[in-house]
């Protein structure tokens, strides 16, 4: 795992949020590593619960078709995440604040 001081998630945009192998993935561009950008995921290993806005649910982004990553930091066990979700065709915007408590969390650059 790329340590954390590292890796730089502003303005990163959400490509897409999916299942795989039992982790939730979540695919990213434009996150910094040191003095490059490149696209990344950061895989979610053995979900235990996830909050919006401090409120449960069970899906992460499902109201969020298209991401703007304000912040990203996460531990062994919990993911942060507030992220701007644009609707352009009905010009409105919404800001979420998500946590996720997990088993473990990888990221990885591509």
């Amino acid at each position: 795992m790329q340590s954390t001081q590292r890796i730089g998630f502003h303005e990163s945009t959400i490509n897409s949020v999916h299942n795989e192998a039992g982790a939730l993935v979540v695919e990213l561009d434009g996150v910094h590593f040191g003095d490059t950008v490149r696209p990344a995921s950061v895989r979610i290993a053995g979900i235990q619960a996830i909050t919006r806005d401090g409120i449960p649910t069970v899906d992460l982004l499902e109201e969020c078709k298209d991401g703007e990553v304000l912040t990203l930091q996460y531990s062994d066990q919990v993911v942060q995440l507030i992220v701007e979700c644009t609707d352009f065709k009905n010009h409105r915007s919404q800001t979420y604040s998500y946590r996720i408590a997990c088993d473990s969390v990888e990221v990885e650059g591509c």
